[in-house]
C-alpha cells in the first residue's frame, strides 16, 4: 500500500511537472509571437516614416526650385523696371526746355 501510494505521488509529480513544462512552453511561444509581433510593426513604422521622410525631402526639394524660379523671375522684373527707369532718365534729358513734351512710355 505504502508503495502503491509512492508511485501514486510520483506519477502526480510527473504529471504536475509535465503540465507545467507545457504551461512554460505555450507561454514561450506566445511571448515570442507578440514580441514578433511588435518587431513588425517597428520595421514597418520605420518603413512609413522613411517613406513620410522621402515626400517631405521631395516636397522641400520643389520648394526650392519654386523660390529659384521666382527669384530668377524677381531678377527679370528687377532688369525691366532699371531698363524702363534709364529709357526714361534718358528721356528726361533730351527733352526740350519746356518739361512735359518728350514722347514715350515716360510721359
Amino acid at each position: 500500500e505504502v508503495e502503491g501510494s509512492r508511485k501514486q505521488l510520483e506519477q502526480e509529480r510527473f504529471e504536475r511537472r509535465d503540465a507545467l513544462n507545457k504551461l512554460r512552453y505555450e507561454f514561450e511561444e506566445f511571448v515570442h509571437q507578440k514580441i514578433d509581433k511588435v518587431l513588425e510593426e517597428v520595421e514597418e513604422m520605420k518603413r512609413t516614416e522613411q517613406t513620410d521622410d522621402s515626400q517631405q525631402q521631395f516636397q522641400i526639394d520643389q520648394l526650392i526650385q519654386n523660390v529659384d524660379r521666382l527669384k530668377e523671375n524677381l531678377f527679370s522684373v528687377q532688369t525691366a523696371w532699371s531698363t524702363l527707369v534709364s529709357n526714361c532718365l534718358q528721356n528726361t534729358t533730351e527733352m526740350s526746355p519746356r518739361l512735359g513734351t518728350a514722347g514715350g512710355p515716360c510721359r
